[in-house]
């Protein structure tokens, strides 16, 4: 019993005092064991409104190579809602472009023409968002296509820091 527990407070007085090479080897350790996680609980959550703050703050803890990641999953859950946002849109012209076939249908020419005006301002405007949607999603992609040659740049790196650490370590 003893022994176990000077152990544990041998372990807990050096905690503060690891090397370098020893906090990067255990981050780039916790990234790879953690990020399908990461990817799991911020993928899982794209059409909730569901507060994963805290269990997302748990997993990415101080670490950067999973806050860069949770980064890069942050805008792809933008992505796919803006794709959402798409998919209504496209169901709102096709009930508009359905409104706008039963408009004949009318037997006031007047109220008609007005209707029709009306259905087709609002088509424009669908089209419009539409539009906008699309280029938001291009710039998104493009950026997280930027944060991904970033991060496995970052990791190369670290990795790289790490074998030279290693290197240099007298046994």
């Amino acid at each position: 019993m003893y022994v176990k527990s000077f152990k544990r407070y041998i372990k807990e007085s050096l905690m503060g005092e690891e090397s370098d090479g020893e906090v990067l080897q255990f981050q780039l350790r916790d990234f790879n064991s953690k990020k399908k996680n990461l990817k799991s609980l911020v993928l899982s959550n794209v059409d909730t409104d569901k507060d994963i703050s805290k269990n997302y703050q748990d997993i990415v803890g101080e670490n950067p190579f999973l806050n860069s990641y949770g980064n890069m999953l942050k805008l792809e859950v933008t992505i796919k809602r803006k794709e959402i946002q798409l998919e209504k849109y496209a169901e709102e012209l096709r009930s508009l472009q359905n409104d706008m076939s039963l408009l004949s249908n009318l037997s006031d020419s007047g109220d008609r023409d007005a209707q029709q005006s009306n259905i087709e301002s609002q088509i424009k405007d669908k089209n419009n968002n539409v539009e906008e949607e699309e280029n938001s999603i291009k710039e998104l992609q493009e950026k997280m296509r930027l944060m991904e040659e970033g991060l496995k740049e970052f990791i190369k790196e670290k990795t790289d820091d790490l074998k030279g650490i290693q290197k240099n370590v007298i046994v």
